[in-house]
């Protein structure tokens, strides 16, 4: 006999509270023996003494890319995790498995390592928001993809994605059975909001996986997550309208703002903007980049390792855009520099001798032939600051700076100073005598026997009673950007703007 009707709706109703439990019930059951099941495995794996060596691709990836903070989901006994913070990465790596993760701990603390080992479950960890500038997957099939929505909401703008794993063509069981591994295209289409820079189907050695790694079937997949754009910032020089013969404040809201700004510096194709901002007393490098035809916002540029908000100003691009040298700390002030990996720059180095020295090295400055010239208190001088200029040799390295004698250099100050790429024109800020503020720009021309012409102040248009540094041609001489400042001193200083003009005003001081 059928039941009533509001008996048939009361068992529904109990039956649709008690459903969520136990699903719940079941989730934790099916979790808990996955646990067991990798247990198992990473247990035999330590019997038998295997030891997986760092991915290829991921090895690749990440080579000369400055470190940040790197995030290895399902790392099992932490391989990959190890690798990245043997680079110097911050690594976070989680696995279901607590025997992996005792495992990874172990052999971190033994190489003295620091990791953030945790264990567990993919479906459950908290990834956060644009907080890793690396994350990573290794042979994690659709457990990866499963989480692509929280792992592109985790990047950083500019982070990266690394996977590898198997082609679904491999057409072979996992460990706990079932087909598995990507299909074709199929991570292009699931992180569709990432930039792809690298995608491959190949057969090829696996790094993982036993009886499967000869001969294998395999997918490898590198991405960046786009940066903020400013949007409707599009074409050349930020979108700005050319300059005239007067200067006039660069990119006023976007580059020259409330905040202290000076420096500027594009890259020789006009797809890179670099500035310095100072940003809670520290003066950081700060870059813009044209992508898919619009400025991102300005962001940081950390390239000094293990101090990431460490001063970095006063930067020049040699002359095919691959080596970045700017201002940072040492002794006084030394130059440090960085090398173009892809669209990125590398982890920095110190110019070491004979360019940085105990004295104080500021303002650097590329021209054509790849030499370096430079301002320095060292011995040798004038007296005060004067300016310095290193060939650079055929091995790459730098000779002897050589002073540019009592032409250029007083006294006084000589100190931030441009010369032109084919070392025709210098133009120098210094505190000579005469200028109409604390620091005036001066500009020189060399001559027919080859020695630079006495500097001639640029006069009212350029300087004012304020301190007017940081030369710096760019966009191919096509315009001359330059910074002023109030204050005598950086504690005093409360404005400071970048300001262009158009570089033939340059022309007009010529004898």
């Amino acid at each position: 006999m059928p039941l009533p009707r509001h008996l048939v709706l009361l068992s529904l109703a109990i039956t649709s509270l008690l459903a969520p439990t136990a699903a719940s019930q079941e989730s934790d059951q099916e979790t808990e023996r996955i646990r067991q099941t990798w247990n198992r495995v990473f247990q035999r794996t330590a019997e038998r003494g295997e030891k997986w060596e760092a991915n290829e691709f991921l090895a690749k990836a990440i080579a000369g890319r400055h470190p940040g903070k790197a995030l290895d989901i399902g790392m099992g006994q932490g391989r990959n995790a190890l690798f990245l913070a043997e680079s110097g990465w911050d690594a976070t790596g989680f696995d279901i498995s607590d025997e992996a993760v005792a495992q990874c701990k172990a052999q971190a603390k033994a190489a003295g390592l620091e990791l953030h080992a945790l264990q567990a479950d993919i479906n459950s960890f908290d990834y956060g928001v644009e907080q890793w500038d690396l994350v990573t997957g290794m042979y994690m099939h659709s457990l990866l993809t499963g989480q692509a929505e929280s792992i592109m909401r985790a990047l950083k703008p500019g982070g990266i994605l690394v996977i590898e794993g198997f082609h679904r063509d491999l057409n072979s069981e996992s460990v706990q059975g079932g087909y598995f591994g990507f299909s074709s295209n199929e991570l292009r289409r699931v992180f569709g909001d990432l930039r792809v820079l690298h995608y491959e189907d190949l057969t090829a050695q696996a790094d993982w996986g036993g009886r499967w790694r000869s001969g294998s079937p395999i997918v490898r997949f590198l991405a960046r997550k786009p940066r903020e754009v400013i949007a409707g910032l599009r074409g050349p020089a930020l979108g700005q309208q050319p300059p005239t013969d007067v200067p006039t404040r660069f990119a006023p809201g976007i580059v020259s703002t409330e905040a202290i700004e000076l420096n500027g510096v594009f890259t020789d194709n006009g797809r890179e903007f670099l500035f310095t901002r100072r940003v809670h007393d520290e003066f950081r490098m700060h870059r813009m980049v044209l992508e898919d035809g619009e400025w991102t916002r300005p962001q940081p540029l950390d390239l000094l390792p293990g101090s990431p908000s460490a001063l970095s100003v006063d930067m020049t691009i040699s002359a095919n855009g691959q080596q970045l040298v700017w201002v940072g700390p040492g002794e006084k002030l030394d130059l440090w520099s960085s090398q173009r990996i892809g669209l990125e720059w590398s982890t920095a180095s110190k110019l070491g001798a004979p360019i940085s020295t105990d004295a104080q090295e500021i303002y650097p400055c590329f021209v054509s032939d790849g030499s370096l010239y430079f301002a320095s208190n060292r011995d040798g001088g004038q007296g005060g600051s004067d300016l310095w200029r290193a060939q650079r040799k055929p091995d790459g390295s730098f000779a002897t700076p050589v002073n540019l004698g009592p032409s250029i250099n007083t006294e006084h100050n000589e100190g931030d100073a441009w010369i032109s790429a084919d070392e025709s024109m210098l133009v120098v800020a210094s505190d000579r005598p005469g200028g109409l503020g604390l620091y005036d720009l001066y500009i020189s021309f060399r001559q027919p026997d080859d020695s630079w012409s006495k500097p001639r102040n640029m006069g009212p248009k350029f300087n004012t009673e304020w301190i007017v540094y940081c030369p710096m041609g760019s966009l191919g001489g096509q315009s001359f950007l330059f910074s002023r400042r109030n204050g005598k001193t950086w504690a005093e200083m409360t404005e400071g703007d970048i300001y262009w003009v158009d570089a033939s005003a340059l022309e007009t001081f010529r004898d």
